[in-house]
């Protein structure tokens, strides 16, 4: 998972509000491509509400929250100190590193930028960065990023539809572990695709619903939950980057909760008092893995069976908006 957002339960569902309707609807198609046909989203999973599409297999709850339940939802999620992962931030200069060789725009609009740690990373390196993130609980969080570090960058409490960002005047659009607490998905990759200038690029992750993880836990996998309207399957995900405009040039999964299939294969998913919580296990085993070379080397090897067989916790995602295409 996105350690540094998934661990400090981030949410970035921010596109909710925007194509929400304003009473709760029951949905009577898959939001990625259509089909009515359902099925349970897995063999472990007790929650009729939440189905799987029959035909791109994205992951989805039958009815659709109301803006005012996602702006209630995700008003307090920053009330605690937010901690900043080194770790993180290493692999969001390597990112950004990659992204920026042949290019000469530098601007981003990070959608449910939370506390900022991307925003901060591509700030730094002179990016002129843009975030907008709806949690109103954020924004102090935010300020003290800027002060802290002396950056420079653009915070708008709107969701895109609402934010007036105008057409092609972005080069890059993140969504890091945002897509999957969207009601209406492909709405947001429009509009996305909408702000990019020609060649722009899109980065995205969100939970696979194929991963390993959710075919051992079922249920239990702390990703199925109610604040993640939609979860993805590479192949619903690449469906909708092109249904959008946007030309994918990698979908691939990644990592393993091991700490969280331990604990709760263990616990049978029972809670237990004064226990340390998987997320933190695994920001402790993230740290320990980077330390030692043989840890690191078996991690990617690791890594490269999960993307092999799509099986990995986390999607990742690169697309480009092809020059030429539509605003």
């Amino acid at each position: 998972m996105e350690q540094d957002r998934a661990l400090r339960m981030r949410s970035n569902g921010v596109e909710v509000a925007s194509h929400a309707p304003a009473t709760a609807q029951a949905r009577v198609a898959c939001p990625v491509c259509g089909t009515a046909r359902m099925r349970s989203l897995s063999v472990r999973t007790k929650t009729p509400a939440f189905r799987r599409c029959a035909g791109c297999g994205t992951g989805y709850w039958t009815t659709r929250w109301t803006g005012e339940q996602s702006l209630s939802h995700y008003a307090g999620y920053y009330g605690r100190p937010v901690q900043y992962d080194p770790l993180t931030e290493r692999r969001y200069e390597a990112l950004l590193a990659r992204i920026e060789q042949g290019r000469s725009g530098r601007r981003l609009l990070d959608i449910g930028c939370g506390a900022g740690h991307f925003l901060a990373v591509a700030a730094g390196r002179g990016w002129q960065a843009t975030g907008l993130e709806i949690s109103s609980s954020a924004r102090e969080v935010l300020e003290r990023l800027k002060q802290d570090r002396g950056l420079s960058f653009t915070i708008l409490e709107k969701v895109l539809a609402e934010a007036g960002v105008p057409d092609r005047s972005m080069d890059l659009v993140s969504l890091v572990e945002v897509l999957e607490h969207v009601d209406e998905p492909l709405a947001l990759l429009r509009d996305v695709h909408r702000v990019l200038d020609d060649g722009g690029v899109v980065y995205l992750t969100t939970p696979n619903a194929d991963s390993a993880s959710h075919r051992v836990l079922g249920s239990r996998w702390r990703v199925v939950a109610e604040e993640h309207r939609c979860l993805w399957t590479p192949r619903g995900l690449r469906q909708a980057l092109l249904s959008a405009g946007l030309t994918p040039l990698m979908v691939a999964t990644k990592n393993l909760d091991l700490a969280e299939l331990a604990d709760k294969w263990r616990r049978g998913g029972a809670p237990e008092a004064g226990r340390v919580s998987p997320r933190r296990q695994a920001q402790v085993m993230r740290h320990a893995i980077e330390r030692s070379a043989s840890l690191r080397a078996l991690k990617a090897a690791a890594n490269a069976v999960l993307g092999a067989c799509a099986l990995g916790d986390t999607i990742e995602a690169i697309a480009v908006k092809p020059a030429g295409g539509r605003a």
